[in-house]
């Protein structure tokens, strides 16, 4: 199947669609040149950046627009799918909503297959490459447990969990 992948907001969701790309590729699936070739858009969005969540959730109505004129299934993933959930499929016209700890869903939606939960960090893959540099983003460490009163984050992805460094090595 063909797929699309739509990344809004920070370095984090960045790289989550990176690894969430190179898996499905693993898979056998393919990477769409544009929204309307893909037969799969994934939505990899944010909560922490009000303009990006209102961006990603004017893409979000766009694309689920297109459902009535072709087979489409949307996937939104990341922060805002942690905070709206179900409320993406009901009210915004997703097919699934996944939080951002829980990417690895992904495969289970288009296998079908059952998964038992992988690592956080490791869970789907290698660390992709970002080019012809040679340099890969690593994730070391996922959260945070400051609970700052104008922030989001601790909320939508979890409290700090990190890496030891071995791991980061290796």
């Amino acid at each position: 199947m063909r797929f699309f992948i739509r990344t809004y907001g920070c370095q984090m969701n960045i790289y989550d669609s990176k690894v969430i790309e190179r898996r499905l590729i693993e898979l056998g699936h393919t990477r769409a040149n544009s929204l309307d070739d893909a037969e799969f858009v994934i939505v990899n969005t944010c909560s922490v950046r009000e303009h990006a969540e209102k961006r990603a959730l004017g893409q979000i109505r766009q694309i689920a627009s297109q459902k009535k004129r072709r087979k489409l299934t949307l996937i939104v993933i990341g922060c805002m799918a942690t905070r709206l959930g179900d409320k993406l499929i009901s009210e915004y016209g997703a097919d699934y909503s996944i939080g951002a700890d829980k990417l690895w869903q992904i495969e289970e939606i288009i296998t079908g297959k059952k998964l038992t939960p992988p690592d956080l960090f490791t869970g789907l893959g290698t660390p992709p490459e970002t080019g012809k540099k040679p340099i890969s983003y690593v994730a070391i460490s996922r959260g945070c447990s400051n609970f700052c009163s104008y922030c989001i984050v601790p909320y939508v992805r979890g409290p700090l969990r990190h890496r030891k460094p071995d791991e980061i090595i290796r």
